[in-house]
């Protein structure tokens, strides 16, 4: 059985997106138009689903305030054993890969 490598490419894309969203080389508006964009969007887990929603209710905040508030509201949700890490790793998107992507990921097509 070969592996569906569309299903994880959409999960590496939701990762490099959250990362994103993380990240304090997003500027605000961008940040915002992400948040938008991916409203409209159902993450493929639901560990994924959580880390948007709650990026969204803090995010417009800026990175600083997601890195000390993501961690404790994804542990009373229950999921404590996020990779925190990797998430807070700076993202390496650039803004334009960034919105090409979310779009993408909304549209439900492919990034090539």
């Amino acid at each position: 059985m070969t592996p569906d490598t569309s299903k994880e490419n959409r999960r590496e894309q939701e990762w490099e997106l959250l990362r994103g969203l993380c990240s304090a080389a997003l500027d605000g508006n961008l940040r915002r138009e992400l948040l938008a964009l991916l409203a409209r969007y159902n993450f493929s887990d639901p560990i994924r689903q959580a880390v948007f929603d709650e990026v969204d209710k803090i995010g417009r905040h800026g990175a600083e305030m997601v890195c000390q508030e993501l961690p404790p509201r994804l542990t009373r949700r229950g999921f404590p054993d996020v990779d925190f890490d990797g998430l807070f790793a700076p993202s390496s998107l650039t803004a334009e890969q960034a919105l090409e992507s979310a779009r993408a990921l909304v549209r439900g097509v492919k990034r090539v």
